[in-house]
């Protein structure tokens, strides 16, 4: 996928930057080119976390536009990034998410990606960011699954009802549905409950619901919170010995969950060390140098076992989501734009 490598991909975003055009892929544009195809998202990520392992990216300090008064989750968040390798494209992702959000009938989420080629530094493409960003986090966690999971699967336990959870049925559905077909979850709100089972039955899927998240996490053998939870809320004692735990939102667990877990994964130990994060917070009790924390780069690209022994411990996947996850599903989904003919060309 390199800028200069002859491929289709690379000789339509030349031509774009000469001809002085942008793709724009609306939000009906990447849904139609693949968005949720988790069959090739997942090792596109996973390329990715080998080219971070590498060195060959850059990735500036986040920033979050937060206000006074309202929740942690009511943010812009602006993500700048390269991604070298066979991507070679630079780029910066605009996320914005506001809890009210479902009361209007929108989605908590919407954004914008826009991709730049490295050596010009001119913008190429526009993409819709939601879908990208949602997907990308999906595919993530089914990348830890793949590499983490124990090999005996026999409960699931999922913890939140929302967008997230439903592109999360997605990649089940699509990737491990032969592992385990039942989802046990639970979400505050009776009303995301009521729908979530019903979308769980639509893609395949037996849902459990259950009454309590200490119900959802007691002898899951995976677990995945995905809620906008601030306070910590999952205890230690609850967590099986031989698991997954896969921390798409990062403020459920007790610190307890991370320190009695074996080993601990990351995207980006950097960024996970940040912003009063569970990893930042260990660190400053001095509770992290004892840890085995391992990044999923190096334990894709040096063959790590993370599960020692036979096959027991509790792994801890604390990913953040990089910038750079997201670079590489939007140039993947842009490709089959290209392929399709299925953009919009804007002047500058």
């Amino acid at each position: 996928m390199s800028s200069n490598d002859g491929s289709p991909l690379s000789v339509k975003r030349n031509e774009l930057i000469e001809k002085g055009l942008i793709a724009r892929l609306s939000f009906q544009s990447v849904l139609r080119n693949g968005v949720f195809d988790f069959a090739r998202l997942i090792p596109v990520i996973a390329e990715v976390y080998r080219t971070h392992a590498d060195g060959d990216f850059r990735m500036p300090k986040s920033d979050y536009l937060k206000y006074d008064g309202r929740p942690s989750y009511d943010r812009i968040i602006t993500l700048l990034g390269y991604l070298g390798g066979a991507f070679q494209v630079s780029g910066v992702k605009e996320i914005c998410s506001s809890t009210q959000n479902h009361k209007r009938g929108f989605p908590r989420a919407s954004g914008l990606i826009i991709l730049n080629d490295p050596d010009t530094q001119r913008p190429f493409a526009i993409l819709e960011a939601s879908q990208i960003s949602s997907a990308r986090t999906a595919a993530v966690t089914g990348l830890a699954i793949s590499s983490f999971s124990p090999a005996e699967v026999g409960k699931v336990g999922w913890l939140g009802c929302g967008y997230l959870a439903q592109t999360h049925a997605d990649m089940w559905s699509q990737q491990f549905r032969d592992r385990c077909d039942q989802i046990h979850f639970y979400d505050p709100n009776p009303e995301f409950r009521s729908r979530f089972g019903s979308i769980l039955a639509e893609k395949g899927l037996q849902g459990v619901e259950c009454e309590s998240p200490e119900m959802v996490v007691r002898d899951s053998d995976i677990v995945i919170p995905m809620t906008t939870s601030e306070v910590p809320y999952i205890e230690a004692s609850w967590v099986k010995e031989a698991s997954l735990y896969s921390a798409v939102s990062l403020l459920d667990p007790h610190l307890a969950v991370l320190r009695q877990s074996d080993s601990i994964v990351v995207d980006d130990l950097d960024i996970c060390k940040a912003e009063g994060r569970p990893l930042q917070l260990m660190e400053e009790a001095g509770d992290l140098e004892e840890k085995r924390v391992l990044s999923m780069g190096e334990v894709l690209s040096n063959d790590l076992k993370v599960r020692t022994g036979e096959g027991k411990g509790r792994i801890f996947f604390n990913p953040m989501g990089t910038v750079l996850t997201d670079l590489g599903v939007a140039l993947a989904i842009l490709e089959n734009a290209f392929q399709n003919d299925d953009f919009e060309s804007l002047e500058w």
